[in-house]
């Protein structure tokens, strides 16, 4: 899982985000090009979802990378676990 600690400050308030271990492999942003970006070499969460299918392609854009090496967190709907249901 992404740590609290290392999210990077490129994003926006919110419980989706990246942190530092981002690899800037461009999945994200090309699966869900609404809500992340590129800053500063990686990718950044410039939008938080709004709707459940916005929430839904943020979390299918995150689920190679979560599995890999952890760049997302969802504090309040139950992190990993709660991704892994949604999809």
């Amino acid at each position: 899982m992404a740590h609290l600690t290392a999210r990077r400050p490129q994003n926006i308030d919110g419980d989706i985000y990246v942190d530092g271990s981002c690899i800037d492999c461009d999945t994200c942003r090309w699966m869900a090009p609404d809500i992340f970006t590129r800053a500063d070499g990686q990718s950044a969460v410039f939008h938080q979802p709004e709707t459940e299918a916005e929430r839904l392609a943020a979390l299918q854009a995150v689920l190679p990378q979560s599995l890999k090496d952890g760049a997302f967190f969802d504090s309040e709907e139950g992190g990993f676990t709660h991704l892994l249901s949604a999809l």
